[in-house]
């Protein structure tokens, strides 16, 4: 497997570069002169005055209270609504450009960048804009951590063409992590981190030697992909002393597994029809593979 995916991604390139509006105050009059009234008008008030005061009217008794009221109220709930709005747009170009560049988004971020606090109900009405207008999911990969997945059409995931390819700013880290990600994949989900440095030897990566590209390769998988959640490595203790340890490579007999961001974002069945394309067979001459998420 290693040496014709070495040979497709050298093809491809993907293994070696990579929103004020004034509301109008019911309490100003009409701006109309006041009649003046007549000595007669003048003793019947002072009549109804002295036998029968009124009150003060609560301004909620006013007949016109209520439709005034409404309208203050329809308006401030439109200014709240379009706010929202705004926030889910905002959300959403914050995911998109967090993908662009291979970020995770979690909601610090989202406070400390756009100031938005992303509650559940914010982040339901993200997820379902981001699926019905950008043709993305957006996973949960750890607790308050989310990504964007892309979400291929079958007539384009069926259709033979590489869907996974990648920019020229991203392309070469990406590219040796889609080839480990294909061998852990098709080799059960794990490998031994001593297996996985001798095959990337087919591609010209030496474990002992400073790459030009990805420099110690070492360390780029067991820390910066580790780091990034894209792998996992599981080290043993192989009962060692705490006076041997410092003498002992503590990646002895190692092993690395899909991290929670790449058992998110990379879909199985499409690792299966990729390296089907490469060895010029079918998903199905894939056994195993295929009877577990080849269907």
């Amino acid at each position: 497997m290693s040496h014709k995916l070495a040979s497709k991604l050298r093809q491809e390139g993907g293994g070696s570069q990579s929103s004020s509006s004034a509301v109008s105050d019911p309490s100003i009059d009409s701006g109309q002169p006041l009649a003046k009234l007549s000595k007669t008008q003048k003793r019947k008030s002072r009549i109804i005055e002295s036998d029968d005061e009124e009150e003060p009217m609560d301004m909620n008794e006013r007949g016109d209270a209520p439709d005034d009221q409404s309208s203050i109220t329809q308006s401030s709930l439109s200014v709240t609504d379009l706010h929202y709005e705004e926030q889910i747009k905002k959300v959403c170009n914050y995911f998109l450009i967090c993908a662009n560049h291979l970020k995770p988004v979690s909601k610090a971020n989202v406070k400390t960048h756009i100031n938005v606090d992303l509650n559940r109900k914010l982040m339901n009405d993200v997820t379902t804009k981001m699926q019905q207008e950008f043709d993305y999911t957006v996973v949960e990969f750890a607790k308050d951590k989310f990504l964007i997945r892309k979400d291929y059409p079958a007539e384009v995931s069926n259709s033979g063409e590489n869907i996974f390819q990648f920019d020229e700013e991203n392309s070469s880290e990406l590219g040796l992590l889609w080839i480990i990600v294909c061998c852990l994949i098709m080799d059960g989900e794990s490998v031994s981190l001593s297996s996985l440095l001798t095959g990337l030897q087919f591609f010209g990566i030496y474990e002992n030697q400073e790459h030009e590209i990805y420099g110690n390769i070492k360390n780029l998988i067991t820390k910066k992909f580790v780091k990034e959640a894209y792998l996992r490595i599981e080290k043993e203790d192989n009962n060692i002393t705490a006076d041997e340890r410092s003498n002992v490579d503590p990646y002895l007999n190692a092993k690395v597994f899909l991290g929670n961001r790449s058992l998110a974002m990379v879909d199985k069945k499409k690792v299966l029809d990729y390296v089907s394309q490469v060895y010029g067979n079918k998903p199905e001459d894939w056994i195993e593979q295929f009877d577990e998420f080849g269907g």
